[in-house]
C-alpha cells in the first residue's frame, strides 16, 4: 500500500539506542565523523539519540 510522499525530513537519521544515558553517550562519542543531534529522549526503558550525518555510519558489535 502506498500512503504517499513522506514530509519526514530525516528520512536518513541513524538512532542509536541504550538502557543508560552512560552508554548512549559513548556510542555518541565513539562517531568520527561529524554528526548533528537531531533530538535525544528517555522513554521510561531506553535512551534514545537520533542523528544526522553524510557519511555512512557501519556499527560494529563488539564481542568480548
Amino acid at each position: 500500500m502506498n500512503i504517499g510522499y513522506s514530509f519526514n525530513k530525516y528520512k536518513n537519521a541513524i538512532i542509536f539506542e541504550s538502557e543508560s544515558s552512560q552508554g548512549l553517550l559513548k556510542m555518541i562519542q565513539e562517531i568520527k565523523c561529524p554528526v548533528e543531534i537531531v533530538q535525544i529522549y528517555f522513554d521510561g526503558k531506553v535512551h534514545t539519540a537520533w542523528l544526522l550525518t553524510e557519511k555512512k555510519l557501519i556499527r560494529k558489535i563488539k564481542q568480548e
